[in-house]
């Protein structure tokens, strides 16, 4: 997937507030993920919810 360096940070930042990704528990996210993407993020990256979201946004590479 194409995601440029402006969205990405933007995606962080919007997405990831402190750590707090929504309101999800851990569980949810992962469920969350798994149902919208196919990976659970959480449990792949094996960081908090906000620190494993932004490492999947930044394994997107943008010249893809």
């Amino acid at each position: 997937m194409f995601i440029n360096h402006i969205d990405k940070s933007l995606a962080k930042k919007v997405l990831n507030d402190g750590g707090y990704v929504f309101d999800f528990n851990n569980r949810e996210f992962d469920d969350f993920t798994y149902n919208s993407i196919g990976i659970r993020i959480q449990e792949k990256y094996s960081c908090s919810k906000g620190q494993s979201l932004e490492q999947f946004i930044d394994s997107n590479d943008e010249k893809k």
